[in-house]
């Protein structure tokens, strides 16, 4: 009898299943050839399964094992066969191997807000045709929280497709990135705690697994290509982005200067009696914008800035947008070269928070006043309605009515 491919193949299934009955009846070592053979053919599998279950070697507990990982149709034979052959004394070498990771649906990253923070996001496979989120908040200084949570498949895609229509209105501010991007930021936040000696959230070891085996994530070399000091205009063309708006200065940090930015503007004409820009005007606020900077922008404030927009670059490049990204690296490169107050982006950041924040105070003026209304009840008058005055300035004295009513001192 011989043990050759092509005879075993031309073998009749009759014949085929009596030369293996045969081959285990031995008992001593046997090639395992004409069973791979036999597992080929459909009506020859499951006897051939069976018979390898009574030759109780490592050999045949392997092709089982094989089988049984690759095979849905086969699985429960080729455990069967296991069983049978554990029954009757045989002790495998089981080769412990490192399990499968689940599969990585999707990875997405968020801009970044005013206090500095982004969210990272990653999507697996989980058992039942579920899917696990790992969801990391992440601060300047270090990780704010971590969530792991496993959902149904389509509430969870659902929820996201809600959140990427909700996000619409801000091009760029969600976007998909590499598995290596989210495991630089969280491990480089991991390490700035450590250094802090602060504890990592929970849940931090389990979250960090997913990134085994994950290549690094380089600096990008055409991020280098220009090496410019960016402009005014440039900061200008680079913040009028829409998702820089939640770079903006908080309000209640610009506000203090609220008032002297207003007197300024009310007292220097914007144009001069050609219709020129009024250079005046623009240096009393560039020392302003300096102050600014001096008393809100110290080192980690700064160092802050400068990493969210190497981040953004970054970001601008995942989504395609490489003059966006070029720009982003050349205002970050600005930080290394100039002081803050020199710093055009940060000048351009400043003058246009304040624009914003002083939009916000009038809208809210606007609202308060109407919510008062544009009449007040004097009970000194009788309970007479007047009209409201206009509120005073800081410093200034109310105004009067002009109106004397009945009861009103003159």
């Amino acid at each position: 009898m011989t043990n050759e491919r092509a005879d075993w193949e031309a073998m009749a299934p009759e014949e085929m299943v009596s030369c293996l009955r045969t081959l285990v009846a031995r008992g001593d070592a046997v090639d395992l050839q004409p069973f791979r053979v036999a597992l080929e053919r459909p009506a020859l599998a499951e006897e051939a399964l069976r018979l390898l279950g009574d030759l109780c070697t490592q050999e045949a507990w392997d092709l089982l094992e094989t089988v049984a990982e690759t095979n849905r149709t086969l699985r429960k034979a080729a455990r069967r066969a296991q069983h049978r052959m554990r029954a009757r004394g045989f002790r495998p070498q089981i080769e412990k191997r490192a399990p499968t990771p689940p599969k990585v649906v999707r990875v997405v990253a968020t801009g970044f807000n005013e206090q500095g923070e982004q969210i990272l996001r990653v999507f697996q496979e989980a058992p039942l045709g579920m899917l696990r989120s790992v969801r990391f908040l992440l601060a300047f200084d270090g990780i704010e929280d971590i969530a792991i949570l496993v959902a149904n498949r389509k509430d969870m895609e659902e929820a996201l497709a809600i959140l990427e229509e909700r996000l619409a209105e801000v091009p760029g501010f969600l976007v998909d990135v590499s598995l290596g991007y989210v495991a630089r930021r969280v491990q480089t936040a991991a390490a700035r705690m450590r250094d802090a000696g602060k504890p990592l959230p929970y849940g931090y070891e389990e979250a960090v697994a997913l990134f085994d085996g994950v290549p690094e994530d380089p600096w990008p070399a055409e991020l280098d290509e220009d090496l410019t000091r960016p402009s005014p205009s440039d900061a200008d063309r680079l913040l009028k982005e829409a998702l820089f708006a939640s770079w903006h200065l908080a309000e209640e940090k610009v506000k203090p200067f609220a008032r002297e930015w207003i007197k300024i503007g009310g007292a220097i004409p914007q144009f001069t009696e050609e219709n020129l820009p009024n250079l005046a005007l623009l240096e009393a606020r560039g020392r302003m914008t300096t102050r600014i900077i001096e008393a809100l922008f110290d080192t980690a404030t700064c160092l802050r800035f400068q990493e969210q927009l190497r981040e953004q670059a970054r970001l601008f490049l995942f989504s395609g947008l490489t003059e966006q990204a070029r720009l982003a690296a050349r205002c970050a490169r600005e930080f290394d070269t100039v002081s803050p107050s020199e710093n055009n982006f940060l000048r351009t950041l400043v003058g246009r928070s304040m624009e914003a924040a002083l939009v916000a105070i009038v809208e809210r003026e606007r609202q308060e006043m109407q919510e008062q209304g544009a009449w007040a009840r004097l009970e000194e008058a009788g309970g007479l309605w007047v009209p409201r005055p206009t509120p005073p300035e800081e410093g200034e004295e109310p105004a009067k009515p002009s109106l004397w009513l009945p009861g009103m001192d003159l």
